[in-house]
């Protein structure tokens, strides 16, 4: 599937943790650009936000996944399926993906589609 039509896919997609939450929602993106799947050993090992939150936190954090999963930091300028932390509020953080010029999230159980989330929000910015 490319990007593109991921992307579009989304917009049905209901939030739900190891289903379709930030992080899958970020390795399926990257999967459709380098046909990797970074999340490949954390699919189908979380069903809840605390679940989630212990497994981020003992593989060191969104950044750590991602840096994991062979992706390299970048400054800019963005493209098309760079794969974004969002700045951390204490200890809720998620990843996002950049489309057509900003950074598109899901969050929320239960909640449909994609979030557009300003730049100044995004700490750290990785490309596949």
């Amino acid at each position: 599937m490319t990007l593109a039509a991921y992307i579009s896919q989304c917009s049905r997609r209901t939030f739900g943790w190891g289903i379709w939450d930030c992080c899958l929602f970020a390795a399926d993106a990257v999967k459709c650009t380098t046909g990797k799947d970074m999340a490949a050993h954390l699919r189908a090992t979380y069903a809840n936000q605390n679940e989630a939150r212990r497994l981020v936190s003992s593989i060191g954090g969104y950044a750590a996944i991602v840096l994991d999963g062979g992706l390299i930091p970048v400054t800019g300028p963005f493209q098309d399926g760079d794969i974004g932390v969002l700045k951390s509020r204490g200890d809720i953080s998620a990843l996002v993906v950049f489309w057509q010029g900003r950074f598109l999230g899901v969050f929320g159980e239960g909640k449909y589609g994609l979030m557009p989330i300003a730049s100044r929000h995004v700490e750290e910015v990785f490309r596949p």
